[in-house]
């Protein structure tokens, strides 16, 4: 019977009440993980690693990349590639595409299907030009190259464990790779499914999101709706610096003044699509040179609704897993009914249907 068909409550309370949201997790999401461009010298193969510092609520990270050896199907020849705005955005469609397809496999990993003609309208609906080709590639890549992120201790310190150390998607399968409307499945990042196991992630406005155009500015769209991930409010003002946007985001750049003007553009892109209703700029100066830049910014009605909404959401989860399993941070995966799960989403749509205002 339909109603003895078991489900997870964990990947229930996952899915989100309408199409226009996506689910991330702060740590994971916001480390630097995607390159602007791969520095490659003329007709080298092979690529060194990428090994980077970034900060995340207080504490310094590293972040270790390593290369995707890819073979190339038609002439044989393999070359490394490291991941870039075109994986970044495979990565976000599949998230989107998994918030109602997740499933858990035999050893509690996360897995979700899709197809690669499904990620390309995807991506072309949003005006991002990748053919089936590029997708499968960017598959590829996301699976083979390895990311590694630890806490950095400080000097005499007892040295940290990694937190997380695989790829995006530690497991690939396509049943028919030159198929691209045939079924293909992906495992998610331990550290993604661990989150999601814990119920810990925020909703951000994916729809809005892929409007953006920019690496650099999608990334600082969804810095600013994750920092605030479990605070009882969100701030109308805040005050941020260039250098900490252009570090965090792991761009290298042959010139600082190149970094600093990056920057301006991504944070006034915002405030075109409506995240920032105001900007004050102050500039820090050292002798005559333009060393940082100090912004202060007003967010928009629109933007401080959707991290409301966010609020409600992530208030909604923790209070059915606390019904659940008594515990709003669940630490094992809770089995619910066919039933259960109807119910869950009944209420989440009944709950998530209005706005704040």
């Amino acid at each position: 019977m339909a109603g003895k068909e078991n489900h997870v409550l964990q990947l229930s309370l996952f899915d989100t009440p309408d199409n226009r949201q996506s689910n991330y997790t702060a740590l994971f999401d916001l480390a630097p993980r995607y390159l602007p461009r791969t520095d490659r010298k003329k007709d080298t193969a092979f690529l060194d690693g990428v090994y980077r510092e970034f900060t995340f609520d207080g504490e310094q990270y590293a972040l270790s990349i390593t290369p995707a050896r890819i073979r190339d199907p038609i002439t044989g020849v393999e070359k490394d590639k490291l991941p870039g705005e075109r994986e970044q955005l495979v990565e976000d469609v599949i998230r989107k595409l998994a918030s109602e397809s997740l499933q858990l496999g035999s050893q509690d990993e996360v897995i979700t299907n899709f197809t690669v003609h499904a990620i390309y309208l995807e991506l072309k609906k949003h005006r991002h030009t990748f053919n089936k080709a590029e997708i499968k590639e960017a598959l590829q890549v996301l699976h083979r190259s390895v990311i590694e992120i630890t806490k950095v201790t400080k000097k005499g310190e007892r040295k940290q464990k990694a937190i997380v150390s695989a790829s995006v998607f530690p497991a690939l399968y396509m049943r028919d790779v030159d198929d691209p409307s045939s079924k293909a499945q992906v495992q998610l990042n331990p550290f993604l499914a661990q989150a999601i196991k814990s119920l810990a992630f925020e909703q951000v406005d994916y729809e809005w999101m892929m409007q953006i155009k920019g690496q650099m500015t999608r990334w600082l769209f969804k810095s600013m709706s994750l920092m605030f991930a479990g605070n009882a409010t969100v701030p109308e003002v805040m005050e941020i610096r260039a250098s900490d946007i252009a570090r965090n985001h792991g761009t290298e750049w042959s010139r600082w003044r190149d970094a600093l003007a990056q920057v301006q553009r991504s944070v006034s892109q915002l405030k075109s699509v409506n995240v920032i209703e105001d900007i004050a700029t102050k500039d820090v100066m050292v002798g005559s040179k333009k060393e940082d830049v100090v912004y202060t910014l007003r967010f928009s009605q629109k933007f401080l609704r959707d991290r409301l909404m966010a609020k409600k959401k992530r208030e909604f989860v923790a209070r059915k897993a606390e019904q659940a399993t008594g515990s709003a941070k669940p630490e094992r995966w809770h089995q619910i009914t066919a039933a259960e799960k109807a119910g869950i989403l009944m209420d989440q749509r009944k709950e998530l249907s209005h706005p704040p205002h």
